[in-house]
């Protein structure tokens, strides 16, 4: 006998094996289903077994998935170049803007 369990929010329908299950509710089988193999695949139904029972193996089922945490590579931090300090090429921003605005007096100056 193998005793399942309806974990899903809403009632689970069997119709292979004529069950209806109301959520939480448990039913006993002699042998399950196809259907009801599918159920427990798909995550619907959990199996519920005694302390002590050995482990049921229902055919159809793949085994489980590894953990993803032991299958994806960690992600290496990518470091940002740092900003030459002492470069021609980098201005103040004050200077900048104080050169823009002697720039735009040269250019427009004549035209006033």
């Amino acid at each position: 006998m193998v005793k399942f369990k309806n974990v899903r929010p809403g009632v689970l329908l069997i119709t292979d094996a004529g069950i209806r299950l109301s959520p939480g509710q448990t039913v006993e089988v002699e042998t399950p289903s196809k259907d009801t193999e599918k159920a427990l695949a798909a995550g619907l139904l959990a199996m519920v077994r005694a302390k002590g029972d050995p482990p049921l193996e229902i055919s159809g089922m793949d085994p489980p998935d590894p953990p993803m945490k032991d299958t994806v590579p960690k992600a290496k931090a990518k470091k940002t170049p740092a900003k030459p300090k002492d470069s021609p090429f980098v201005e103040d921003d004050q200077a900048l803007i104080d050169n823009m605005a002697k720039r735009l007096e040269e250019v427009d100056g004549g035209s006033g």
